[in-house]
């Protein structure tokens, strides 16, 4: 059936643009607020950053959903794409309304009730285990992470300060410059790399297309979104100084991208959100709490949401599918 990978096509598309919009706002944020490089200018490398890590460096990525479930794949695809519809209203709605969400907290569990509800598509429970397990080790890694880079960093710069501070403001800037390229590549390898996943389902032949339009409308998706909410968030969420920001930006990029290597989708926000407690708990600094706790609440929301969604979404495109 056609119209099946055309539809998880336009709407994979459509995610990838919501998707790179939204959660590339912290780092775009940070290299807006430190004014690291010209404001024109962290757009245009937002945007290859981002391009970059969906496209390329999300090879480890690209097939985490057919090594999970496996079946029908007339089935897989409907599946897919009712997971997809639902993940885009979802992401949508919560967003409009301030609530932080997981993309990969979304899409994983619509994909796995569906599943069940079919009980014709086979789970490897173990890689499912091993992504929820990471949802809980990624943000407690980032946080020690953190704590270690800011210590290394502070000594490390620490030293040119006396004698040079000029020399010491160039180097954090080029670490803030750095770090925040490197979330937004990581951004586009594992969370738009999920969605590529997914929109492979829709068919195989058109397996070349699928990376490159959903990489470029990831970016277009920084290039037309993110802007406004970056310039209107700044420093509001972590209120981090230039050490701060580079460990924070820097321990997210390296936990994020073992994951990605490994091929387990993770929260990003939840990894970033560890990234701050550390800083937070180190510093003895209390003002990102109540913050943190909104997210750490609303990280329930949005599962909830897809779950209830996608099995209404899926009975009715099984019926309008299979009807036509």
């Amino acid at each position: 059936m056609v119209v099946i990978p055309i539809m998880m096509l336009l709407f994979g598309a459509l995610l990838s643009f919501m998707v790179g919009g939204n959660n590339a706002v912290p780092g775009i944020s940070i290299l807006i607020a430190t004014n690291v490089i010209k404001r024109r200018y962290v757009i245009v490398v937002s945007c290859l950053a981002m391009f970059l890590g969906a496209y390329l460096g999300s090879i480890r990525m690209v097939n985490y959903t057919l090594t999970v479930f496996s079946g029908p794949m007339q089935l897989l695809q409907i599946i897919g794409l009712s997971s997809l519809l639902t993940s885009l209203g979802s992401f949508y709605f919560l967003n409009r309304r301030g609530i932080p969400t997981s993309l990969s907290q979304m899409l994983l569990p619509s994909l796995v009730i569906l599943s069940l509800i079919t009980s014709s598509i086979h789970i490897y429970w173990s890689k499912v285990d091993l992504t929820v397990i990471s949802w809980v080790i990624a943000p407690i890694a980032s946080a020690f992470s953190s704590i270690i880079l800011i210590n290394i960093i502070r000594k490390t710069i620490n030293r040119f300060i006396d004698k040079n501070l000029i020399v010491s403001m160039k180097i954090y800037k080029i670490l803030i410059l750095i770090s925040s390229s490197l979330i937004i590549f990581v951004l586009g390898a594992n969370t738009i790399g999920l969605i590529i996943s997914v929109g492979l389902i829709g068919s195989r032949s058109i397996s070349i297309i699928v990376p490159f339009v959903f990489a470029v409308m990831s970016a277009l998706g920084v290039l037309l979104l993110s802007k406004r909410s970056a310039l209107k968030m700044g420093f509001k969420l972590a209120k981090l100084n230039y050490s701060s920001s580079s460990s924070v930006m820097l321990s997210s990029f390296l936990v994020s991208e073992i994951f990605t290597l490994i091929g387990i989708p993770i929260s990003l926000t939840q990894v970033t959100m560890g990234g701050i407690m550390g800083i937070s708990l180190l510093d003895l600094n209390r003002s990102n709490i109540p913050e943190l706790k909104k997210i750490l609440t609303t990280w329930s929301i949005a599962p909830t949401v897809c779950l209830l969604g996608s099995t209404v979404s899926y009975e009715a495109l099984l019926s309008i599918l299979l009807h036509y």
